[in-house]
């Protein structure tokens, strides 16, 4: 039987977090309002997540794979009029919810960007934060991945990833990555850690990692 090609793999792996649903079997994809219903749940702590990266105005920020934008609108509240978020995201239907959301709420710093499993759709040296939530366990090919997203970021700038842990009551059945995995392949695609904060502990893990020279 003919396997199903790579890139086609990865973007189904991308919108793989609402075809199984936890304690349910798989159901039809959930839409924007789901997973932004999802972040702003209490246990996401998603205003805390956003002080902790001591945002400064205007920071450029990308949110990888940015779901229903509930932390792309965050993160361009924390950012500022002088700053930017592209909201980036392999759905299209998810891309205008973003838009619309913004424009409700009269935020004209959210750009939002089509991404493809392997592309992120940011152009050299274009961000000084790269963001992603609950996205690390889909993508496939990560070093490689995470090498080539490094040179959108300016120097100094951060890479943010939150997962969830093997094991967490709050993971869909194998939706999950050990942090120190995340680590040792961020280590081999250019980046080190700088942080591992405790706030989203036990069931997520949250790390702060910097662009190295080289790698």
């Amino acid at each position: 039987m003919q396997s199903i090609p790579q890139k086609a793999r990865i973007f189904l792996l991308w919108m793989a977090p609402g075809l199984c649903l936890p304690l349910g079997g798989c159901h039809a994809m959930p839409g924007p309002k789901y997973f932004n219903q999802e972040a702003a749940r209490p246990g996401s702590k998603a205003a805390q997540v956003v002080d902790a990266l001591q945002i400064k105005p205007g920071t450029h920020i990308a949110d990888l794979g940015a779901g229903g934008g509930h932390f792309s609108i965050l993160l361009a509240q924390a950012t500022g009029t002088q700053g930017l978020v592209y909201a980036i995201d392999v759905r299209p239907d998810f891309l205008r919810y973003i838009h619309n959301e913004a424009e409700q709420r009269k935020l004209s710093n959210i750009k939002t960007v089509l991404a493809t499993a392997e592309h992120s759709g940011l152009t050299s040296q274009s961000v000084d934060l790269i963001f992603s939530r609950n996205v690390y366990h889909h993508i496939g090919n990560r070093t490689s991945y995470f090498r080539e997203l490094k040179t959108a970021l300016r120097p100094g700038g951060r890479l943010v990833i939150i997962d969830h842990s093997p094991g967490a009551s709050t993971a869909p059945h194998g939706h999950s990555t050990d942090p120190a995995l995340i680590e040792q392949e961020l280590k081999k695609a250019g980046f080190t850690r700088l942080r591992s904060l405790e706030l989203l502990q036990p069931n997520q893990s949250f790390q702060i990692f910097q662009a190295t020279s080289s790698g």
